[in-house]
């Protein structure tokens, strides 16, 4: 009975490990449980690229990124690079978004183009901002789906205006 205590306890320490990787929110089992929603809501398919690397930075960080000029405010939740596969979250949520699930929402959200990527969707577009159209589509089903708080969706206006090939590129908004 004696040695059963000390084999209990390093179950009860493994069971904690294993629950906090697999609760974390950039694991893999979180991605592709996130991927497996956009193949249901999407045309895209999941062919078993690596997985992107999510990296966390500061808005101002990723505003040093994204832009030569950088807009006043720059007010950015995330983005995918396509060509280091990279996705980046911000640490905080942008002025029109709140706390709650904030980096789980831009996750999905870059979860879109990652997919598009790997789909070959980026030679097909119009346009680079036509991206944006699944992912805001994804952003929003996915709030709505697991009851997030409603101001994780993307605005409609905003979010026809920055996928619209037609427009001049708005710099000065937030994006995603």
């Amino acid at each position: 009975m004696k040695k059963m205590f000390p084999l209990l306890g390093v179950a009860i320490v493994i069971g904690l490990v294993l629950h906090t990787f697999s609760t974390k929110l950039d694991s893999n089992h979180n991605m592709m449980r996130m991927i497996e929603f956009i193949e249901a809501n999407t045309d895209l398919k999941y062919k078993g690229d690596p997985l992107p690397i999510v990296e966390i930075a500061t808005q101002e960080e990723m505003c040093k990124v994204l832009f030569t000029i950088i807009p006043d405010p720059c007010d950015i939740a995330g983005y995918y690079n396509d060509e280091t596969n990279v996705i980046v979250l911000g640490d905080t949520p942008t002025r029109h978004m709140v706390t709650e699930k904030f980096q789980e929402v831009i996750l999905v959200h870059e979860l879109v183009h990652f997919l598009q990527k790997t789909n070959g969707v980026y030679e097909t577009i119009e346009c680079r901002r036509a991206l944006e159209r699944d992912a805001f589509k994804i952003q929003e089903l996915w709030v709505e789906q697991n009851q997030i708080h409603h101001k994780q969706k993307p605005d409609p206006l905003f979010s026809l205006l920055v996928s619209s090939c037609g427009t001049p590129p708005i710099n000065h908004l937030q994006t995603h």
